[in-house]
């Protein structure tokens, strides 16, 4: 809560003439999150202005091909156009898009303001930021890995398993997500390989067990993916390599899914907001409230567990929900 001296002093500074461009409120991050805190700020009146990226703007929906589980598209929309969509509707109601990275951001304790500074060089001040930049799948960094990435590798098995009923597929990872990933998938494809480049999991033991109990399951140990073959159909094959004996062989797999994990796009905000070990941003309880009066932080940079787009969307509604209160205070 801001205290009656910190009010005053906002106020002088929102009104002095010399500070046109302080907003109600900024948010940074331009997928469901975002999109969907800016609809529900912009019918409240507030005008938000939207930070959107600028090689990326959309977040990872707009690398996704057809979604079929966002409720409302009974015959599934693509992932670039829903993202089209929400810009469109938040833009109806407002909002204001500036296509640029977000470098660093600053609060001052005493105003409550907080300043926000982009990489072409514009400096936008705001009482109110929502940071929902989302997470960015690991990737393997191995050659065929881009040039199939929609066309066989996915690093979402719950957006396209269906789209690989019957065929191969192959999971790199060891991790919790990746073993949930391999018994998801074994209901769709003829076989599922998950590759793992030690002998030890970091899976919990239940996750493990289950898998090597699932007929469609077959672990490969000690081994790492080289590269990623294919062709104009997609991809075919993948080339691993036992690490200990050096020996290489290749496997079939028309569905290659990445499971190494994820890494939260929010080193901007380091020392501002607490994160955790991993980087994801932490809020009050089932709030969206970070550690910084004013701050708020919603979807995929705060959420380590379900990443999904509907998930995302409804974090971005309470984040517009508490942003406004806080205005309102």
């Amino acid at each position: 809560v801001k205290s009656c001296s910190a009010r005053l002093v906002a106020l002088v500074v929102r009104y002095s003439g010399n500070m046109s461009d302080l907003r109600d409120v900024i948010i940074v991050g331009s997928g469901p999150a975002g999109y969907t805190a800016a609809i529900y700020l912009g019918r409240a009146g507030f005008k938000p202005l939207v930070i959107a990226g600028a090689l990326t703007p959309g977040g990872q929906l707009v690398n996704t091909t057809e979604v079929e589980n966002f409720p409302g598209f009974p015959d599934g929309v693509m992932g670039p156009e829903l993202m089209d969509n929400m810009q469109r509707q938040a833009e109806k109601f407002g909002a204001e898009i500036v296509w640029d990275d977000v470098v660093s951001v600053s609060n001052n304790d005493v105003t409550g303001v907080k300043t926000v500074s982009v990489d072409q060089g514009d400096v936008f001040e705001t009482h109110a930021l929502i940071i929902a930049t989302g997470s960015e799948y690991r990737k393997l960094d191995i050659p065929g890995e881009a040039e199939y990435s929609g066309k066989g590798v996915s690093y979402c098995a719950t957006c396209d398993g269906f789209f690989f009923r019957d065929k191969p597929i192959i999971v790199v990872g060891g991790g919790d997500s990746a073993f949930t990933e391999a018994d998801f998938l074994s209901r769709f494809g003829s076989s599922v390989t998950l590759i793992h480049r030690r002998s030890e999991f970091r899976a919990s033991q239940i996750l493990v067990e289950r898998a090597q109990q699932n007929p469609k399951i077959t672990i490969v140990t000690d081994s790492v993916v080289e590269e990623i073959l294919g062709d104009d159909n997609g991809a075919q094959s993948v080339n691993i390599r036992n690490v200990i004996t050096g020996e290489t062989s290749t496997i079939a797999a028309n569905g290659i899914f990445v499971a190494i994990g994820h890494s939260p796009a929010t080193a901007f905000i380091d020392g501002i907001v607490q994160r955790d070990a991993g980087g994801y941003i932490q809020v009050d309880g089932a709030s969206t409230r970070t550690s910084t009066a004013g701050i708020f932080a919603a979807g995929d940079c705060v959420d380590s567990i379900y990443r999904q787009a509907i998930s995302a969307a409804g974090m971005g509604c309470r984040a517009a929900l508490d942003a406004q209160a806080y205005l309102q205070q």
